[in-house]
């Protein structure tokens, strides 16, 4: 009985962990399987998937036999000042298995603003996370567009002081302070990333350097 247990735990122990993908919009299930080369009765059996039709953006599949790669691979779309080789290095992957993940053949495909494939988490810090029972998640991107236009209305509400004088005509009083536009001014974004790239646009469409 030890014997066999022993066998049953260095199975466990040894089984292959595989690639993930996040369902985008306008994802099926045969879409999918063809991107990654997978069999789709094999793609529904590791998901337990029994209507193909029940797929929603956001869900996470087990992509089985796709270990070339390691993580959970999403879209993303690529930051200002980001190219082929930066993405590259920052994910650690070589030119052709980012190309084959990004989805591109050339590296002048991958400029701001075009979706790539990305793996979100990646290597032996995932495997262990997992192995803990520790859910880990990344949505680069996802909320981008609401941090960055939240820190435009801070910037806004500085620059016309509206905490100062909302509290003065609730007092009843009229101060007359002048205030700041942001029409001309210069934009300081440290870091180019998802929040960063978009603060960059929001800044532009107003008239910002």
């Amino acid at each position: 009985m030890a014997a066999v247990t022993l066998l049953v735990t260095q199975v466990s122990a040894q089984e292959q962990i595989y690639a993930e993908y996040v369902v985008q919009p306008g994802d099926t299930l045969s879409k999918i399987a063809t991107r990654f080369e997978i069999d789709v009765a094999d793609l529904s059996d590791a998901n337990d998937i029994t209507n193909p039709n029940q797929l929603f953006v956001g869900d996470v599949l087990v992509l089985p036999g796709v270990d070339w790669v390691d993580g959970r691979l999403d879209v993303i779309d690529v930051p200002v000042g980001e190219n082929f080789k930066s993405l590259r290095r920052r994910y650690q992957l070589d030119p052709v298995t980012f190309g084959r993940v990004a989805g591109v053949v050339s590296p002048s495909q991958v400029y701001a603003g075009y979706p790539v494939m990305v793996p979100s988490e990646s290597g032996e810090e995932l495997a262990a996370a997992r192995e803990l029972g520790i859910v880990v998640s990344n949505v680069p991107g996802r909320t981008a567009q609401v941090v960055a236009e939240h820190a435009l209305a801070l910037m806004l509400a500085a620059a016309r002081r509206l905490a100062y004088m909302t509290s003065e005509l609730k007092a009843g009083r009229w101060s007359g302070m002048k205030n700041a536009t942001l029409h001309g001014k210069t934009l300081g974004v440290i870091g180019a990333g998802s929040i960063g790239s978009e603060m960059a646009r929001l800044g532009r469409a107003i008239g910002m350097r």
